[in-house]
């Protein structure tokens, strides 16, 4: 009886690792199915390059030159 109940519970821990094993394989698919999606999404954006940083000196002068002048008013 002790050998049936041992033997049975081999087969059932076998199975558990089989469907483990398979599992495991499955989720690997389809990190490599999602890592090849990503790759193919980034080829496709076109990147955009970033304006000068003239620009941004240009609006902070902009800002400035409106407070003082709002300030001039105000006084």
């Amino acid at each position: 009886i002790a050998r049936i109940h041992i033997a049975e519970n081999q087969k059932v821990q076998k199975h558990q690792k089989e469907q483990r094993a398979q599992e495991i394989e499955k989720h690997r698919i389809g990190r490599r199915r999602q890592h090849e999606i990503m790759a193919r999404i980034q080829a496709a954006v076109i990147q955009i390059p970033k304006p000068p940083p003239s620009h941004t000196v240009k609006a902070t002068e902009a800002k400035k030159f409106l407070k003082e002048k709002r300030e001039a008013e105000v006084t």
